[in-house]
């Protein structure tokens, strides 16, 4: 049987016969370490997958590799040019968000809210895109009432003080 060693102020014992396969695994994680361009892959793999269900919940029909060519490449016939749009223009608002996120010049801003919103609606609902609603909504299936029409002002400028605050 192999060696039993408690850890000292916890409620774990650890068998030192371990220590050879742990310096083993150890070895074999560093070699499998991601480099750039790899690591690059996945995070544009992530990304369209990422596009492609948000835009899916809303009743989107992209599948996901026409997502992946949309974003990537431009319009596919015989897809609604909608469906379309909301792919690109989640992809702008990412892009938009990434750069903010990744700015230590500036701090972000209510209105850097405004803008991602502004991106995601461009040339699908030009009227609202940046604004603030401005009638009672509902969220089929659930039971969150959104935020009544007339507290939106004052509870985006809390969230922008909040915002500023923890940036």
């Amino acid at each position: 049987m192999a060696n039993l060693k408690n850890i000292n102020g916890t409620p774990f014992d650890y068998y030192e016969n371990l220590d050879e396969r742990l310096l083993d695994l150890h070895e074999r994680v560093q070699e499998m370490r991601i480099n750039s361009q790899a690591l690059r892959r996945i995070w544009q793999y992530f990304r369209i997958k990422d596009i492609y269900h948000s835009n899916a919940i809303e009743g989107n029909t992209l599948t996901v590799g026409e997502t992946k060519w949309v974003v990537e490449e431009g319009i596919l016939t015989g897809k609604a040019l909608r469906d379309q749009a909301e792919a690109k223009n989640l992809s702008h608002a990412l892009d938009f968000m990434e750069d903010i996120a990744v700015s230590k010049d500036r701090p972000i801003v209510l209105n850097d809210l405004r803008q991602i919103h502004a991106l995601i609606l461009k040339d699908i609902q030009d009227e609202y895109a940046g604004k603030y609603r401005d009638r009672e909504v509902k969220i089929s299936g659930s039971e969150y009432k959104p935020p009544e029409v007339y507290l939106i002002n004052q509870q985006m400028d809390e969230l922008g003080v909040y915002v500023q605050s923890v940036t």
